[in-house]
């Protein structure tokens, strides 16, 4: 009986073993299997994901790069995880091969990491497509999410030209897929016939916007250009047939966003907002579209994707900036009536004749009156830096605009009158010091287009000192500062009084 119980007690001790040894053969089989198809289908959301990412810490704007230019498993349509499909991803009791990649002193070391679908990561840390947004629901255009495999949540990153942080790429793409039930009784995702592949076109490569008759491409150019690129690639276009495709102006641009679709773009669950822009889902951008539409003689209008706000930069910049083009269509042209039998064209759709509160429309204009004061003002300030008050008062004297000559500087409580705390009007922090432009908010009545703070005519200081001081009101909090000359104030907003 004893030798009896001895194999008994060999075998109860064997048999664990060696389902530990299987299991162990199945998880790496599953791994190899990841990585020989390159790819795999997440049966719980039908994404399909690389089966590796790109292996070196790379900048959030090459991260993006990265996945637009992937092509694996026969399909083009790659890009940047977004944050929570990189959270959906996350196992923490999955222990999926990987790699520490090599560094100056150390050779690439085995590990394993808590992500599902035995993907091969080289880093904990990955970059999404999602900017970080603020309190009054705006993006950064410098800070974007990454998700961190190690502690399991998302964290932010900094972006900058000349600095920032770096870290790993893991693409995705959207697929159709189809659960079947297998002989074990698990379940098994399959791709369907219906995916579009790397060969195959769009269904539809042109979309004709129902509010302006307007007919767009419905992807830009997809790589980084400068204005004259972007306008020639245009210029030259022939699609379904056309060969009058054109760059959009800003006012076009503009008039794409629409408020019956899904945000573009994900909010973050910590204390912020989702993004301001909605773009209708028969678009596809991977930038920010240039406009044909110049500022003034050295910058010219983009559209900020994220932000649905315009901004503007110098023409040599192509810095994730892309051309999406447009036509007129036939039903552009035709007249169309509205809800009361009047004609209505493009330019008057989306917005009442009479709503001079309208940014679109003051922008269109190049100029903004106050009803309650009957000032008109200027629809935006100088764009660039006045170092000096009289630099700001000769900038509204030469101004020529809707016709008048006769600008000026405005005064202190000129200013103080248009500023108004519920307000939200769209402004820029221009480029400075290699930093990318970046939409921002000013509480500004009139949708007036601002750029920083504004100097006013109004003498802060009457004693006769031989180095005078002017007002300036700051736009953020309606704040009046004792400017001296100098780089700290450098904008000018001008002002005239209308019916004169």
């Amino acid at each position: 009986m004893k030798w009896q119980a001895m194999v008994v007690l060999i075998f109860l001790c064997i048999v664990p073993v060696i389902a530990s040894a299987q299991s162990s053969t199945n998880g790496q089989g599953l791994a190899k299997e990841t990585q020989v198809r390159g790819y795999w289908i997440d049966p719980a959301t039908g994404l399909m994901w690389a089966g590796k990412d790109n292996g070196k810490n790379v900048s959030w704007h090459k991260a993006m790069k990265y996945c637009r230019k992937l092509r694996t498993a026969g399909y083009s349509d790659w890009r940047l995880a977004k944050i929570n499909e990189l959270e959906g991803t996350y196992d923490k009791n999955t222990k999926s091969p990987g790699e520490s990649p090599r560094s100056h002193w150390h050779d690439a070391m085995p590990r394993t990491f808590p992500v599902k679908g035995n993907l091969f990561l080289t880093s904990d840390q990955q970059w999404s497509s999602n900017p970080v947004i603020d309190v009054h629901g705006h993006p950064s255009n410098a800070s974007f999410w990454y998700f961190d495999y190690q502690h399991g949540e998302r964290r932010r990153g900094f972006e900058d030209i000349a600095e920032g942080d770096f870290m790993d790429a893991l693409c995705v793409r959207d697929s159709t897929v189809a659960t079947v039930l297998l002989a074990n009784g698990d379940t098994k995702a399959v791709p369907t016939e219906n995916q579009n592949s790397a060969q195959e076109t769009q269904s539809s490569a042109y979309w004709v916007a129902p509010s302006t008759g307007l007919m767009w491409t419905t992807k830009d150019n997809g790589k980084d250009v400068h204005l004259d690129e972007a306008m020639n690639y245009c210029h030259n276009l022939h699609m379904a047939q056309y060969s009058d495709w054109r760059l959009a102006t800003i006012n076009e641009l503009e008039a794409i966003r629409s408020s019956n679709v899904e945000p573009f773009g994900f909010a973050s669950t910590q204390n912020d907002r989702p993004f301001a822009y909605r773009l209708p889902k028969e678009l596809s951008l991977t930038g920010d579209p240039w406009s044909s539409s110049p500022v003034g003689n050295t910058v010219v209008w983009y559209l900020s994707v994220h932000s649905g706000t315009r901004v503007f930069d110098e023409p040599s910049y192509s810095h994730a900036k892309r051309a999406l083009c447009v036509r007129d269509s036939k039903a552009q042209q035709a007249p169309r009536t509205g809800a009361s039998g009047t004609n209505v064209n493009s330019s008057s759709v989306g917005s009442s004749s009479g709503d001079q509160g309208s940014a679109q429309q003051t922008q269109l204009r190049g100029y903004w009156i106050d009803p309650s004061t009957g000032l008109m003002w200027a629809a935006r300030d100088s764009l660039g830096n006045l170092f000096v008050n009289f630099a700001a008062a000769s900038y509204c004297h030469d101004l020529r605009l809707a016709g008048y000559s006769d600008w000026r500087l405005a005064t202190i409580d000129e200013l103080q009158g248009i500023y108004d705390q519920k307000a939200q009007s769209s402004g820029e922090s221009p480029r400075a010091r290699g930093h990318e432009p970046e939409p921002v908010l000013f509480h500004v009545k009139g949708g007036l287009f601002l750029t920083g703070k504004q100097w006013s005519s109004t003498r802060s200081n009457d004693d006769g000192e031989r180095s005078p001081t002017w007002w300036v009101l700051d736009f953020n909090d309606g704040s009046r500062l004792q400017g001296k000359p100098g780089p700290e104030h450098t904008r000018a907003l001008c002002v005239r009084r209308s019916g004169e």
